[in-house]
């Protein structure tokens, strides 16, 4: 399991969150966490966002997550921006790349962390398609590559398209086939079992078919289709086991190409024309609790005027809480785009600056994480009711231990004493000033405090102690 659940939940999270508000974290570190803006409430757990690890560096195009969520496939393009590039696609004779940008597989594991490059393709090379084996390891790319040409043969380099086996546990690639196809093909993948049909498109005068491919590296038997047929396409049954081929063959001058649906017994090979199509129902999937939605909002200050916007990405239940106070989203991140749900729940990937990111889920008990924030605030507050007691008492040793009047703006006269403003927010000032000499019990006199409702008050006493107490003190 990916997601952190630890026993000792409580010491954990007491842990983090205080390190987080006595930090004053934010989002934008990759080893920041905030407690507004990195946890959300639902159902009886606390589901927190670790902080982001790169998955692939750019330029990302496609992101897969296998069906145990231990893998993510990337697809992307090794293309290196650099001051030298942009001057060249800026300039007028487009001078052509050094290094024609590779289509590049990389693959990250969760369980271990790390990241690797599985294949890279030669110049003018490809991936036409790729995608996950339902409930394996193992994943297929159809391959486009450029081949040399061949001595004596006039039509020089050509195009081939092959077909790749992805074993994730080991890192293996092979190219097991060459499919004699003339354009890019048909590889769709069963949503319920472990199958895959790749075919198609078809030469001019050739017989079509299509391969059924299972999880060996070797390329799946192959099934003939009728003669004459142009095109097909695939659907599968409810469960998502059984595959449907709807194949078209061109109708004679003036008629309307012929249409056929055909059942397909992929543990023989053999296909079963149906009388008429099928009606499959649409699948009845498991509701994810959690899901990701994207966001913009324009940025303040000089930002603004430029009409520049922020792209969220906001992790939030799929249904609204039932408690209104509770956390309704968390963010993701401020800059990404193509957000991808592990299918366990317990991780997302985005894209973010070309590259692709991972942000795991930790859970904990929603009631341990609750006593954790409260003390976390607590101590916060704490912090900077002793930061407000300490500036008054700086600002009374310059002026001759006179403490500030009741009537004056504290927040201004204390500016030189604070490095933060937010330190006097909400502060209660509830002395009438004078000389801290005449205060005859410093330890015992009030100075001020920070209402924290309803939990209670952090005291600021004169000789500058601060204590937490629920109700406040007579004097």
């Amino acid at each position: 399991m990916n997601s952190l659940r630890a026993d000792s939940a409580v010491t954990w999270a007491r842990l983090l969150l205080l390190a987080a508000c006595l930090g004053g974290f934010s989002s934008a570190s990759a080893q920041d966490l905030s407690v507004e803006k990195d946890f959300i409430l639902i159902g009886e757990e606390a589901v927190g966002l670790m902080p982001p690890v790169l998955a692939a560096e750019p330029t990302v195009g496609q992101m897969m997550w296998s069906g145990d969520g231990r893998y993510l496939l990337v697809q992307r393009m090794d293309l290196q921006i650099t001051p030298k590039l942009i001057h060249a696609a800026l300039s007028d004779d487009k001078p052509a790349l050094e290094e024609p940008p590779a289509a590049v597989l990389d693959i990250w594991d969760s369980a271990t962390g790390q990241r690797r490059e599985l294949w890279k393709a030669g110049a003018g090379s490809g991936i036409e398609r790729v995608g996950w084996l339902h409930g394996s390891d193992v994943a297929y790319a159809l391959v486009r590559r450029v081949v040399p040409a061949r001595p004596g043969v006039q039509d020089g380099a050509g195009i081939q398209y092959s077909l790749m086996h992805i074993d994730a546990s080991s890192g293996r690639t092979r190219l097991i086939a060459d499919i004699p196809l003339p354009g890019p093909g048909v590889l769709e993948f069963s949503p319920g079992a472990p199958v895959a049909i790749l075919g198609g498109p078809f030469e001019p005068g050739s017989r079509p078919f299509f391969h059924i491919q299972g999880a060996q590296p070797v390329l799946g038997p192959a099934v003939m289709l009728p003669e004459g047929v142009n095109w097909f396409d695939v659907s599968w049954s409810a469960d998502g086991k059984l595959p449907y081929i709807t194949a078209l063959t061109p109708g004679s001058a003036g008629e309307k190409p012929v249409r056929k649906v055909f059942a397909v017994d992929t543990a023989k090979a053999e296909l079963t024309e149906l009388a008429e199509a099928p009606s499959i129902p649409p699948r009845a999937g498991t509701e994810a609790a959690l899901k990701v939605s994207g966001d913009e909002a324009p940025l303040g200050g000089g930002y603004a005027k430029a009409g520049l916007r922020a792209r969220m990405l906001l992790l939030h239940p799929a249904k609204p809480p039932e408690d209104t106070r509770a956390p309704a989203w968390a963010l993701v991140t401020t800059d990404g785009s193509d957000a991808v749900m592990a299918p366990t729940g317990d991780a997302v990937a985005y894209i973010s600056q070309g590259a692709a990111f991972v942000r795991r889920l930790a859970r904990i008990p929603k009631q341990k994480f609750l006593e954790a924030r409260q003390a976390a605030e607590r101590a916060e507050v704490l912090s900077r009711g002793r930061q407000a007691g300490l500036a008054l008492l700086m600002y009374a040793s310059d002026w001759d231990d006179t403490l500030p009047s009741s009537g004056q703006d504290l927040r201004e006269l204390l500016k030189p004493y604070t490095r933060n403003e937010d330190v006097l927010k909400d502060f209660v000032y509830t002395l009438e000033g004078g000389s801290l000499k005449d205060v005859q019990e410093p330890a015992e006199t009030m100075m001020g405090y920070i209402p924290t409702p309803p939990s209670g008050y952090a005291v600021v006493y004169v000789d500058g102690h601060v204590m937490w107490s629920k109700s406040l003190p007579e004097k």
